[in-house]
C-alpha cells in the first residue's frame, strides 16, 4: 500500500501542470536554428508555420520560443507566436 501511494504522488506534480505550447501567429513564418536573426532558415526544404499551428514550448531564450517541430529543437520568434497552456489552479 505505500509503494502504491509513492508512485501516485510521484505522478502528481507532472500532472498538476498542463503541457506548454506556443500558437503560431502569422503566415509562412521561419524558423531559426539559433536564437537569432542570422540564423533564419531559409529554401525549400526549411521549414515554416502557418497562423493557428500549435506547437510544444521548451522554454524561451531572450525574445525566442523554443519550440519542439518534427522531433527537433528550434527557436520562433516571440512577435510570431502567442503562448498555451502552463499552471492549471
Amino acid at each position: 500500500m505505500k509503494k502504491l501511494l509513492f508512485i501516485l504522488l510521484a505522478f502528481v506534480p507532472s500532472m498538476m501542470f498542463a503541457q506548454s505550447a506556443v500558437i503560431i501567429a502569422g503566415d509562412n513564418v521561419c524558423l531559426r536554428s539559433q536564437p537569432n536573426e542570422s540564423s533564419k532558415m531559409t529554401g525549400p526544404n526549411s521549414p515554416h508555420l502557418f497562423t493557428g499551428e500549435v506547437y510544444e514550448c521548451l522554454g524561451t531564450t531572450g525574445n525566442y520560443y523554443k519550440i519542439n517541430y518534427k522531433g527537433k529543437s528550434y527557436y520562433l520568434p516571440m512577435q510570431y507566436g502567442r503562448p498555451r497552456g502552463g499552471a492549471s489552479s
